[in-house]
């Protein structure tokens, strides 16, 4: 009968930890976002990426770097193209272009993709990191 008991015990601390690492865990990827811990390199940014890269924060590290201090407002598009290379992914109109990070979301099952955004006269308004 005593068994009972410590079985609860056992449960509870069990459930406790469980919800404490959780939330460990989910503040830990928050406060340490993947895509502000490397530099821009255009040599690495730009290499080939076998398969297996393919599902690893490849680019990622680099993108808050690019959107942040490489991209101005009202940088030409044939600018863009010149520091980053050619895009993954391109708008018929030519007012996006992505390039794809990786996936950076830790779960290994989204890609994340730095959306890049032109007005018509082919000027930058906007960057931005989504995850698909």
């Amino acid at each position: 009968m005593e068994r009972l008991p410590a079985l609860k015990k056992y449960l509870l601390i069990s459930l406790v930890l469980g919800v404490f690492l959780t939330a460990a865990y989910y503040s830990y990827r928050l406060n340490l976002s993947p895509f502000e811990t490397d530099a821009f390199e255009k040599a690495k940014w730009q290499q080939e990426t076998s398969l297996e890269e393919s599902f690893s924060c490849y680019r990622g590290g680099m993108a808050s770097d690019i959107k942040n201090n490489k991209l101005t407002t009202s940088m030409q598009a044939k600018h863009v193209v010149d520091l980053l290379g050619k895009p993954d992914t391109t708008t018929p109109n030519k007012q996006e272009i992505q390039y794809i990070l990786g996936m950076c979301s830790g779960f290994g099952v989204d890609y994340d993709v730095l959306h890049i955004y032109f007005n018509e006269r082919g000027e930058l308004t906007n960057a931005q990191i989504i995850q698909h």
